[in-house]
């Protein structure tokens, strides 16, 4: 076979030299014969089982090495053996062991880890009824936990950016998609891995591995349609100091029952709360009370929950306390800004009001417009912008529709 692919050979057409030859080894007889061949060896991919397993064993040697709990790691790899077909001929020479490190598991020393990697890793690829999809989730999830513990900065960067794309893949209108809902836009949110631990990564594993087979697939480009954007305006609202956040309404309606709770025993909230003055001292104790464990209420969380970005810490308490005292919602605030404007632009016509109106609906729709959605139906069906408006005024509306903008609030 060697001396056959050698022999020499030069190309009639373009007088060339042979310089290499391809082996196809498919009876593996160097390895039986222990030959070593120069030239590239084929490298078989690594079933994901397999991968999967020899991460968490390199993620428990760390976990030892920088005295970190290993119970969590331990458990996972004594659930991958746990699974393996014990009536599989090629299992059942190893019972015993499995058995023992499902009793003990060893220390991490070469000979347990040689005949961990070496020998009884390569029988997980005959696990039956495996999900690649979930396979790969817990594969990704466990290579961001081995960059957070080697301190690899780039490679944890990467995987973050994999894992947040699958988690945007999985479709909202499925229930169990949907349960999770409060745990999934907390997963995108930048607090979530601006502070990262292994305890997060392994909620985070376990949270949406069964979800994963919901994944949507890529596909080709995206049709729009002119449907109001629901998710955007559920926006998302951080207020602990480790990246702890929630959807505004789940926010708001934890600090409105607390509030109202702690003015019952709190005497500047009860002078709040039956419309009496207070002093900027009690309302820096009130802050002080507020801005506490689990909800961690400041003005600037506040004024992202309800809303309402120019309100001051005393109005939105008076808001939260009596009926009497409620802040304008935002249709009322999206109101009075578009009345303001056609006030300050008293020559208007009446094809430019009815763009205006347009316009308003539009905002409260969506919650934002841009300066291309003007030129587009179902805005371009009502009139030309360019030709309606002079370029000022165009400046203008595109600069009040972004300080409506439901989400730069």
């Amino acid at each position: 076979m060697i001396g056959r692919g050698t022999r020499l050979y030069t190309d009639p057409r373009t007088g060339e030299l042979k310089c290499d030859f391809l082996i196809i080894d498919h009876w593996k007889n160097f390895a039986y014969f222990q030959l070593n061949p120069e030239g590239e060896v084929d490298r078989p991919s690594e079933p994901l089982p397999v991968r999967l397993f020899r991460d968490r064993l390199i993620r428990w040697q760390l976990e030892v090495a920088q005295a970190r709990p290993t119970d969590t790691t331990v458990r996972r790899l004594q659930a991958m053996l746990g699974a393996l077909p014990r009536q599989s001929i090629d299992v059942r020479p190893h019972v015993d062991a499995l058995d023992q490190l499902a009793q003990s598991w060893p220390a991490p020393d070469a000979p347990h880890i040689d005949r961990l990697s070496h020998t009884l890793a390569p029988l997980l690829r005959l696990v039956p009824g495996q999900s690649l999809d979930e396979l790969q989730w817990r594969l990704w999830c466990e290579r961001a936990a081995l960059a957070l513990l080697q301190g690899d900065a780039e490679q944890g960067q990467r995987l973050q950016a994999r894992i947040q794309d699958a988690l945007r893949r999985l479709p909202e209108a499925i229930p169990e998609v949907r349960a999770q809902r409060d745990a999934l836009a907390f997963a995108l949110s930048p607090g979530f891995w601006q502070h990262l631990d292994l305890s997060r990564l392994d909620d985070l594993q376990e949270r949406f591995a069964p979800l994963m087979r919901f994944r949507v697939r890529e596909g080709g480009q995206p049709i729009e349609i002119n449907l109001p954007d629901r998710i955007a305006q559920r926006h998302w609202i951080i207020y602990g100091p480790t990246g702890e956040g929630a959807f505004a309404e789940s926010y708001r309606e934890q600090v409105e029952a607390w509030v109202r709770r702690l003015a019952d025993d709190h005497p500047v909230l009860a002078k709040l709360k039956r419309g009496e003055p207070v002093s900027d001292a009690e309302l820096d104790a009130v802050s002080t009370t507020l801005n506490q464990t689990d909800l961690f209420v400041t003005a600037d969380t506040l004024r992202q929950a309800f809303d309402a970005p120019q309100a001051s810490l005393l109005e939105l308490l008076r808001h939260i306390l009596r009926q009497d005292a409620r802040l304008p919602d935002r249709e009322t605030r999206v109101q009075q800004a578009f009345d303001a404007f056609i006030a300050a632009h008293p020559r208007l016509r009446a094809n430019q009001l009815a763009f205006l109106r347009a316009v308003k609906a539009a905002v409260l729709r969506h919650g934002r417009i841009t300066r291309a959605a003007l030129s587009q139906p179902p805005l371009a069906h009502v009139g030309k912008v360019d030709a309606l408006f002079a370029p000022q005024d165009i400046d203008e509306l595109i600069a009040l529709a972004e300080k409506l903008d439901e989400r730069a609030a």
